[in-house]
Formats: structure tokens, sequence, C-alpha cells
């Protein structure tokens, strides 16, 4: 399981996740078996993890204790 980061974005500790589309991966199978393996593997273990509120990926340091953000 991955660590919780924070989210430049929202402001808050979240996981990241991968996004997965079924789709691609069907018409890839569709198309071919190995395009289609190509994207499993692709989705799987070198796409980077979003955030899973607002999908973006600029992660950041938590603010200190006291300190206020603008």
């Amino acid at each position: 399981m991955a660590s919780p980061r924070y989210c430049r974005y929202c402001k808050r500790m979240v996981t990241p996740i991968r996004r997965f589309n079924w789709a691609v991966m069907i018409l890839c199978f569709i198309i071919f078996i190995v395009p289609g393996v190509l994207y499993v593997v692709y989705a799987s273990f070198i796409k980077p993890k979003v955030c899973p509120i607002c999908n973006g990926r600029n992660w950041g340091m938590p603010p200190q204790d006291g300190e206020t953000t603008g």
C-alpha cells in the first residue's frame, strides 16, 4: 500500500492511486494482444500516481503547525 502524500492542490493528505481505463485496455486487446499487454504493464507499473480527489500530481511537504497558507 502506498504511503499518504500531501497534495498541494487539495491541501490535504491523500493516498495516491493509478487510474486504469478499462475501455482502452479492451480496445487494445481487440486490436491485437500485444498492445493490450503493453497497456496493462504501463497502467500498472509505469503510469504516475495521481491524487484521487483532483487528479493532480503536485506533491509537496505539508505545512508546519502555525504556518499560514496564502
